[in-house]
């Protein structure tokens, strides 16, 4: 049964409903305040490089499909477990709310799940919310949290809904440098604030340059005194010919008044190379390669690809592990008893290899078997191209280990390649036919002609003798009847 739970004390209330979670603009503009004219006040809707890091990342897990497997190797099709993933509330499809779990931590540097429970305590429903709409009710002499407080979007300052600790899982990038607050993230927006602000500031340099018809600053000068009326008509010209569409207007000047440069140019600034580096610092705190965020600059075909596997192996992948086992450890864990995922109605189908070989699947199956469970979800990343083309390139540098004589086996579980172990993958093959260490194979080569077994390894032909005959492969006379 489910009991009447926060989204339904929302609606009674009139307010936005829980489900309907903010968007990624719409949190930035609602939640990010503060700052002045030459910072960015809300840098996910000011900042190019924000929008494109966040994007590229949010985009990327919310393209993998989060599946649920047992350790038999057997992927759940159908039960409450799979209908959550697809629909983890009445407005958020499972595309839209990893996107906006993605966004949010790495905006503010953690999120808040908020799930509606059953009378089993199971979740039935899940959405994420922003750090700026919770606030912790601590214990203040344990530390410990005692419940939250949520104010819901579109409700006043003063309104607040109280949620059990049950209720409310945090996923959260810690903050190492204040450990004195567990609850409080560090976001990569955050750490590259200084980044952010010069990229911003560059921006504002280049719109003013251009409101301003791209013309540097200076003064005029004459030897005696303007009057009132002379300085009232200059700046009226100056006026006139602000603006791009008004570059190269003339401008009138009273005898004996002189124009005299004193700004810099805009390159002379070096406004584009504090951009590109501010830029730089930006992608590699969200570790998103310049190419992947949209900048590509002097980058070839073969970067572009090389990038693109190092920013799914290196940032994707790994990334969609750690949700994974948030996922696992908020939501399936208290669905781990329940007879509908074990029962004939559970729909099943075996795992296919490639998902077997799939880095995630491996990853979530051994953590699974850790702590003992027999369920474990895991971002299945086997039919992304830059992942498939990562592992054809692990498959070139094995081949050169594997001629070398490296058990194909060892190989496998050094590399965590994406194949299962052999039964023969134990032994090393010497390059020539593959012939396994410390077996004698030449003694076994049965030679009709009754040559010895070192001969058949030998040329077809060998250099004539003195007498005129040639001795052919197996020891037999080549020469004349």
């Amino acid at each position: 049964m489910k009991p009447a739970g926060i989204f339904q004390r929302v609606k009674a209330a009139g307010l936005v409903l829980a489900g309907r979670s903010l968007n990624q603009h719409e949190l930035a503009h609602h939640f990010d305040r503060g700052g002045s004219a030459e910072r960015p006040t809300r840098p996910y809707s000011q900042v190019v490089a924000v929008f494109a890091c966040v994007r590229a990342r949010a985009q990327a897990i919310a393209g993998m499909p989060l599946t649920v497997s047992t350790l038999d190797d057997q992927v759940l099709e159908s039960g409450p477990v799979v209908e959550l993933i697809e629909r983890p509330n009445p407005r958020m499809t499972r595309r839209a709310f990893w996107e906006a779990t993605s966004a949010i931590i790495d905006l503010f540097g953690s999120v808040l799940w908020v799930m509606e429970l059953d009378t089993l305590g199971r979740p039935y429903q899940v959405v994420p919310v922003c750090p700026a709409q919770m606030e912790a009710v601590i214990d203040r002499r344990t530390g410990e949290v005692l419940s939250w407080k949520y104010r819901p979007a579109g409700a006043p300052s003063s309104f607040r809904v109280t949620l059990s600790v049950e209720q409310v899982h945090q996923v959260i990038d810690p903050d190492h440098e204040n450990p004195h607050d567990p609850l409080q993230g560090l976001s990569p927006r955050k750490a590259v604030q200084l980044a952010i602000n010069q990229y911003y500031k560059s921006d504002l340099a280049n719109e003013a340059s251009l409101d301003n018809g791209v013309e540097p600053g200076g003064v005029f000068t004459m030897d005696g005194t303007p009057t009132e009326p002379q300085i009232s008509d200059v700046r009226s010209s100056l006026d006139e010919r602000r603006g791009v569409r008004q570059r190269r207007r003339h401008l009138v000047l009273y005898g004996g008044l002189k124009w005299q440069t004193m700004g810099t140019s805009f390159k002379d600034a070096e406004f584009p190379e504090l951009k590109r580096m501010a830029r730089t610092d930006i992608c590699s705190a969200y570790n998103v390669p310049p190419s992947v965020a949209g900048y590509y600059e002097n980058d070839n075909r073969a970067h572009a690809d090389a990038a693109d596997r190092m920013f799914w192996a290196n940032t994707v992948v790994p990334r969609g592990s750690r949700f994974a086992e948030e996922w696992d450890e908020a939501v399936l864990s208290k669905w781990e008893g329940d007879r509908s995922l074990r029962g004939q109605e559970a729909r099943r189908r075996a795992v296919t290899f490639p998902q077997r070989c799939n880095r995630g699947y491996r990853a979530g199956k051994r953590e699974a078997a850790g702590r003992g469970s027999a369920l474990f979800s895991w971002f299945d990343s086997s039919t992304v191209p830059a992942i498939q083309r990562a592992n054809l390139e692990l498959v070139e540098q094995a081949k050169g280990w594997f001629e070398m004589g490296v058990p194909l086996n060892a190989i496998l579980a050094a590399t965590d390649a994406p194949f299962e172990e052999v039964k023969w993958g134990n032994d090393g093959y010497k390059p020539i036919g593959l012939e396994a260490y410390g077996t004698d194979t030449l003694g076994t080569i049965n030679d009709p002609d009754g040559g010895s077994p070192e001969s058949a390894l030998l040329p077809e032909t060998e250099p004539q003798g003195g007498d005129g005959s040639r001795s052919g492969p197996r020891g037999a006379s080549a020469g004349a009847d």
